[in-house]
Parts: structure tokens; sequence; C-alpha cells
């Protein structure tokens, strides 16, 4: 089986997004290769250095991104690397407002075509007050209903995704597939080593966040529960690190609350991190904690994947009551109402409760159920299988 890939992810960089589309692409590149099978990736051409595999192919664009131009250059630019490469069995992507032009070039080729990863649609529909702006919408409207209509698979990531999509669009072509962990990457460590990295030996037990948005995702129930915690444990602090365009605002906001009640120097606020240093600053901790707002948990669902990095790190985790489901069911995480700040409570008071027996053999479970479900082998394996299905 032959697949071309197109994302438009820079593969040299060193955030999240383009770290996890890397190591995705990577190891679908190994599968394929051990299969008979190969692998064609176009991507944007590296800001750093970073050595692709045989048969992956870069581009370059001098129009600015989220313009109707760019969504031509990115259509010419697929449309040509097709015509000099091989024939794919398929044609993956990932939707994008500035590639929904591609969908339809590769229904006149007659290349079948599956959408990786579709998440949030509302993010499609927003747009400025300005004629331009709305005209540009009502095409990534239509453009979107196109690509969804004519995909062969559509995987999403949330059980709730399933559902909008099939409703909205009456579509029968969605799947769910978990969002996959680097395991090699997210694995345990030594805590004390990694408290001591961090400049946080002071705390223990010490709770963590890592992530965007600290007032919407915990942050906010963990500062708190530590008035109630500092009875029970002198030493108890709480690191926050993350990196959001509202964190600056969030943070002030954390911070006054931390103050009012009388636990300012219990939190720690160290920034954004680097995504390498994410893993050392998980296995620093206690507990961690990962909500979301009631609203997108009704509607979208959740499938953080900080949730698994931590269960992979065999780290314990709150997560929000309803989502991630697979995860809840073997008892991997405890889930909390979001927003309910005496429930997050009860939790952190169950989990630090735990011997030092109890939290060696969790730590083990985590890590096995993490190896065995979350691994991004397993996902990625879950994919191509799903996709080899659909080209027959």
């Amino acid at each position: 089986m032959h697949i071309f890939f197109f994302t438009s992810y820079d593969l040299s960089g060193s955030e999240g997004g383009s770290i996890n589309e890397r190591e995705f692409l990577l190891c679908l590149d190994s599968l394929l290769r051990e299969s008979g099978g190969s692998l064609t990736v176009l991507s944007p051409e590296p800001a750093n250095v970073f050595e692709m595999p045989e048969g992956w192919i870069t581009y370059k664009i001098a129009q600015r991104r989220n313009s109707f131009r760019y969504a031509l250059s990115i259509r010419s630019i697929v449309r040509d690397a097709l015509a000099k490469a091989r024939r794919p069995d398929l044609f993956v992507m990932r939707p994008e407002n500035d590639n929904l032009l591609v969908p339809p070039t590769l229904v006149n080729l007659g290349i079948p075509f599956a959408l990786k990863t579709l998440e949030d649609i509302y993010r499609f529909f927003r747009g400025s007050d300005t004629l331009k702006a709305r005209l540009l919408v009502i095409l990534i409207r239509r453009y979107l209903r196109y690509a969804l209509l004519r995909a062969k698979l559509i995987d999403v990531c949330t059980p709730e995704y399933v559902k909008l999509y099939s409703e909205r669009f009456g579509l029968s072509n969605v799947t769910l597939v978990d969002n996959g962990v680097n395991v090699a990457r997210f694995r345990p460590q030594d805590q004390v080593g990694c408290k001591a990295r961090w400049n946080l030996a002071d705390f223990s037990p010490l709770l963590g966040y890592c992530g965007i948005q600290p007032a919407d995702r915990g942050v906010r129930e963990f500062i708190t529960c530590l008035p109630a915690l500092a009875k029970e444990y002198p030493n108890v602090g709480l690191a926050v690190a993350c990196r959001s365009d509202r964190a600056d605002e969030q943070s002030e906001s954390l911070r006054k609350l931390a103050m009012d009640l009388g636990v300012k120097e219990r939190v720690r606020f160290i920034g954004e991190i680097p995504y390498e240093s994410v893993p050392s600053f998980i296995c620093a901790t206690d507990l961690g904690i990962a909500l979301d707002l009631p609203e997108r948990v009704r509607t979208i669902g959740n499938a953080s994947l900080k949730i698994r990095q931590y269960v992979a790190s065999g780290v314990p985790i709150i997560a929000a009551k309803g989502t991630n489901a697979s995860i809840a069911t073997a008892g991997i995480c405890n889930e909390v109402t979001p927003s309910d700040a005496d429930e997050v409570l009860h939790a952190a008071r169950e989990i630090l409760a735990r011997t030092p027996g109890e939290r060696s053999e969790r730590a083990l479970e985590s890590r096995k159920f993490a190896e065995e479900n979350l691994a991004i082998e397993v996902t990625c394996k879950q994919r191509l299988d799903l996709w080899r299905t659909i080209v027959g």
C-alpha cells in the first residue's frame, strides 16, 4: 500500500504539534515499510535541520496563511507533487481552512482520500465581520462539506466528535481513533532528580499542571484545595507550566486567587517549557490535573494528550468526568465534575493517601495500560488497518 500524506506542520519544529506529527509519520513510515508499502509525505520546508526519510518532499509558499491565495497555492503544490510522485492508493490529510481546495482536486484525479484527526468544526466558521471574511467563511463551509461527504474515512478522537459530525452532516464514514502518545519519550523517571531539575524539591507532595489555559483546565480548583491540603501536608505545593494566548491574563488571576487564599508561597508559576522538557516536569509531580470547560466536555468531549502523557509516565492524573472513557473505565485516572473544587479535593486526598507500595503498583498498571492501549504505535496501526480496509 502506498500512502501520500499532506501536512501543514513543519516537521522540524520543536513545538508539540510538530513533534506529534513527526512522531506519527515516522511510525507510519516504519509500519508501511515493514509490510512492503511506502509513504510519501509533503510538508513545509523545514526551518531547522531534519533528516527526512526517503520519499518525503517539501514545499515553500510566499503567500500569507489563511488567505484564498494561499489555499490556491496549496492546491497547485499538491497537484504538482502528485503528478511527479507515484500514484497513491490513498491520500491522507488533516483538514485546515487553507487546504480544503485539495479534496476536489483529488476527486477529479480519481484518488481516494481520508481525513485524519478532524476536531472542532466550529473553527472553520469563525471570521471577522468584513465582507471579505464572511465570503471566505461561506467558501470554507462549502468546501468542508464537500470534503466530509467524499472522504473514504474520517477519524476523530472522541465519541462526542463522532456524534457531532454524524448528526450535523449525516455522515456514516466517521470513526473513533484515540490520541497516541510516544511511550518512549513519556516514561517513569526518578522523581527526586526531576524535582531537583525544576527547583521544586521543597514541595512534598507536589501537584502539577502542564498545558494551555490553566484557569480553565483545573489549576483554579487545585489552588482552591491547597488550604485544606496544607493542614494534612505542611509542604504541599503546586507547579504550573503553561502556554497560551491567555496565559498571562489567566496566570495573574490565579496568582491573585492564591494570594487571597493565603497560599501564594505554595504556587510556583514556571511559564512555558520546551516540549522535550515536559516528561521530566510531569515526573517531578505526585499528581496532575487536566480538566476542561463543562460546555466543551458536553459538546466535543476530551481526549487530552496531556492525560495520556501522565498515564504513560505512571503519574496519577485527575480528569473531567465523562471523558477519556477507556482510561477511566480501566481505573487509571480519577474523574471529577469540571469546576467542582470539592470533588477535586476528594480525589486529591484519595491519591495522596496511597502508600508507597500502592503508588508503585498503580504506576506499573498505568504504564502497562499506556503501552498496550495508548502508544503511538498502537493508534498508528489502528489507522493503517482502517485505511487498508477502505482501499481494499
